[in-house]
């Protein structure tokens, strides 16, 4: 399995006194617009995710110049509601003279709990919070424990990732299987709606009893059928594996056959420690692959990880889904 490796870069989207990690992208008149996670820097790096953090919108032409559009979405300011205390990963399309920003959110009071919402704006205003769009888990398909598991891993519904396929939307989404007891029963949760509004849970697109949790999955078209992307840590892995390597995972399906793992491990790159959440981005007929600068010599860095081309990856016909007309 042909993989690729990232150049020693300095990561894009820095910024003084602030923390960035982190993203997903929009195409839109030709730009690709770029949403990612954002808050004020604090002594342990891994408290930023409590942080009140926001999200941030830049877009491109050619992945190495950005424009800063500013904040996108801030944690609402009423501490009752369900994201006010953190936005974390989502998914963002334009369609039909508007812009949809699926995130998840978190507020203090449950504090592990996640949920998934929507936030819309015209092609001329500014993203406005859907008040009654909500997802959360159900506790029947997928696990509503607002707890810490035994490896010490939180909860999981977040991370959503739309598409268009077969006549209706898709969402797919890091979440946890509630019919499979134990710490590795993570999974690619999956919901499906006829108008990006309304939606319903259906059973997971892929839960293999492996690992921990499965963050910020993508999905895509191969010319034999679909490619799923997710990220993992080391410690996500169950040890009967017998192998342990943070980076970029992929598990295909074809010829109506249940996914699989690409090669024996499903490993597409395994420097997660050092850019983490990885992302295939297509732009101008090209595709490239970026992620968060996660970690230097055990130190958080933060930022973009420079767009590096992938030309001699192996999947024949890889593309994004299209959108309807």
């Amino acid at each position: 399995m042909k993989s690729y490796s990232f150049p020693d870069q300095k990561p894009q989207l820095l910024s003084q006194g602030v923390f960035r990690w982190d993203f997903w992208d929009m195409p839109k008149n030709g730009y690709q617009h770029v949403f990612l996670l954002e808050a004020d820097a604090t002594l342990n790096p891994e408290e930023r995710h409590h942080n009140k953090v926001r999200i941030r919108e830049f877009r491109t032409l050619d992945g190495e110049k950005f424009e800063d559009l500013g904040i996108a979405l801030m944690p609402s300011e009423s501490e009752a509601d369900w994201d006010s205390l953190s936005l974390w990963t989502g998914s963002a399309l334009s369609w039909q003279g508007a812009d949809y920003l699926f995130y998840t959110g978190r507020r203090r009071r449950e504090f592990w709990h996640q949920r998934i919402g929507l936030a819309v704006r015209s092609h001329q205003g500014s993203f406005k919070r859907e008040p009654d769009f909500l997802l959360e888990p159900d506790g029947e398909i997928y696990c509503s424990d607002p707890e810490k598991n035994s490896l010490g891993v939180a909860p999981a519904f977040r991370d959503p990732f739309v598409y268009f396929q077969g006549g209706s939307w898709q969402m797919v989404f890091a979440a946890r299987d509630a019919g499979k007891p134990g710490p590795y029963n993570a999974c690619i949760g999956r919901a499906t709606s006829p108008d990006l509004r309304n939606w319903k849970l259906q059973r997971p697109l892929l839960s293999p009893g492996i690992y921990g949790q499965m963050e910020c999955p993508q999905m895509y078209l191969t010319d034999r059928g679909y490619l799923l992307v997710f990220s993992l840590f080391e410690g996500d892995l169950a040890p009967e594996l017998g192998f342990r390597k943070a980076g970029l995972y992929a598990w295909e399906s074809f010829e109506g056959v249940a996914f699989r793992p690409v090669s024996p491990k499903g490993l597409l790159n395994e420097e997660g420690n050092r850019v983490y959440a990885q992302r295939l981005i297509f732009h101008r007929g090209k595709l490239f692959v970026s992620g968060f600068a996660n970690e230097v010599r055990g130190q958080f860095v933060g930022g973009m990880q420079p767009w590096m081309e992938w030309d001699s990856h192996p999947f024949e016909g890889l593309s994004p889904f299209q959108k309807p007309s």
